[in-house]
This record gives structure tokens, sequence and C-alpha cells, in this order.
């Protein structure tokens, strides 16, 4: 009889199964480490490790294991799936290209950013620069953010639209450049974890065209219980069943723009969906009332 500890990916969620059948995600494995806490391998005393505790050190070794077994939360731009459409514009920020300019470049176009930071997901931390926003309503209540794989290369950027330049746009712009074929339309949530039951959605929805490298976040300020139909053509459209069900609108206006490497859908889905920023709804709330006074 063999008793080993295997590594099992899934999607970008890694585990680790130690005999008795209890599975540590990495989350828990920190958790372990911060209480210096013991966990028995195994009750069998012929199975893993020898019988033995996990200890400390054990899990630290664990914990190793699993993120060289996950998959980076930036993937080099040649291991992304190839787009399986070609998009009608090649987009940048501000002359900023995700998967091609570098921190120096940011910089040289943005100036020092107002702070570094870093932020946790699912799959591993990823460091950002930040950038205060002065104008229109929505300043101070957003900040646009640049993040960085550890080669140092841009992997997504987070800019922030509203009213920042004296006035609003709509996603009709974005579909007049990009075209009416998208890949998706969601509603906009807070869901990042398999066991996550206390998920926030909306207001805004998702727009998302992979094959351009851009997920838009707009919301409509008219409540309609009959919203006007669109000629979007939506090649992956939410199942019917799903808890949040969008309702797209040409004329919503645009919150922000999430900008990444071109790639297919399964590659936004893999390596970029957890990552588009979910702005609590008394942000938008307030920006609202600002913008409206």
């Amino acid at each position: 009889m063999t008793c080993s500890r295997t590594i099992h990916i899934v999607g970008k969620r890694c585990h680790t199964t130690i005999y008795r059948g209890q599975k540590l995600t990495i989350q828990k494995v920190q958790k372990y480490r911060r209480k210096e806490e013991v966990y028995y391998a195994s009750r069998r005393p012929d199975c893993s490790i020898q019988g033995q505790m996990i200890t400390k050190r054990a899990l630290t070794m664990l914990f190793s294991v699993l993120l060289m077994a996950c998959s980076s939360p930036v993937p080099p731009n040649s291991s992304l799936p190839t787009p399986e459409f070609a998009c009608q514009t090649a987009l940048d920020w501000k002359g900023i290209v995700p998967g091609q300019s570098t921190r120096r470049d940011v910089v040289r176009i943005l100036g020092e950013p107002a702070r570094k930071g870093s932020e946790r997901y699912v799959d591993g931390r990823v460091s950002f620069y930040a950038y205060r926003i002065e104008d229109g309503a929505i300043a101070g209540l957003a900040e646009d953010r640049v993040f960085f794989g550890k080669d140092g290369v841009v992997a997504w950027i987070e800019a922030i639209v509203a009213d920042r330049d004296g006035q609003t746009h709509t996603l009709r712009e974005t579909v007049d450049q990009l075209g009416i074929t998208l890949d998706q339309v969601y509603v906009n949530n807070n869901f990042r974890h398999p066991d996550q039951f206390d998920v926030l959605a909306g207001p805004d929805q998702i727009y998302v065209w992979a094959g351009c490298g851009l997920a838009v976040s707009a919301i409509s300020l008219v409540r309609d219980s009959h919203p006007p139909s669109t000629n979007l053509i939506v090649r992956h459209p939410v199942h019917p069943n799903a808890s949040f069900q969008p309702s797209p609108s040409l004329e919503g206006e645009i919150l922000f723009k999430f900008f990444f490497p071109p790639t297919s859908f399964a590659g936004f889905e893999e390596f970029y969906r957890d990552k588009v920023p979910f702005h609590f709804y008394y942000i938008w709330g307030e920006y609202l009332q600002r913008s409206t006074q």
C-alpha cells in the first residue's frame, strides 16, 4: 500500500490531499503556520511522513510546494491562450500596454505613483502602482492602479473613467470602437472563492472583449423594468439559471476599464476574471450622488 501526498491542480486553485481525505488549501496552510498549530497527517501509523504530525516546519515546506505547483497569477504573454477573434483596434491606456510596458515605462508616462502596494488573489499576490484621481465627482473615491508581474512587465490596468475628464462616457462609445460582438456581459460581483456564500453584486455590469484585452464596467442610470433591447452579440452568455442576470444597455455610463493582454475568453476566465475590481455599491452611490448635484 502506498501513502503519499499528492498535489492536484484545479484551474487556478491548488490543494493537497493528505491521506485521510482532508484538503489543505494555501489559505489553510497559511492559517496553520500563523497559529503554529500541528495537524495530523494520517490516523494510520504506516501512512504519510511515517505517522508523524505535520509541524510548523513541515507546513512551511508544504506551503512552498503548493506555491510551486500552482500556476502564476500573472502568466507570461507567451503562455496565454491565443485570441479567438482579432480585435478591430489595438488598445492601450495612455500609451501603456499590458504584456509589453514595464515599470520604467509607467513611471516615465505617469510619474511616480501616489502609493505602491500589493493585492492578494486566489492564486497569489501581485504588486501595483496607484495614482490619485484629482478631477470630477469621482475624485477621491477611486484610483487608477497598474499591476505588474514579477518580471516588472505590466500585467493589467484598472483605469477609472467616470467623469474625470469633465464629461461622462457611455458603453456605446466602446461598442462603436470595438464592434457589437463581445464575449460576455455579467453583473459585477465579489465572488472569488469556491466556498464563498456571501456574494455581493452590482450595480455595475462587466462587458468583456477578451480578444481586445478589455473589460468595461458600466452602470445604467435609468432603472427600467423593461430595459431596451441592444444589438449586442454575446458569444458566451451567462447561464439562464445564474443568480445575477445582466441587462445590457448601450447607454450605461462607464465607471472603469480593465485592460489586460489580449487572449481567448477561456484565458480571461482563467487568469483575469477574478482580478476585475468590484467596487462596493457605496462608492458608486456616492459618485452618482455627487455627479447629480
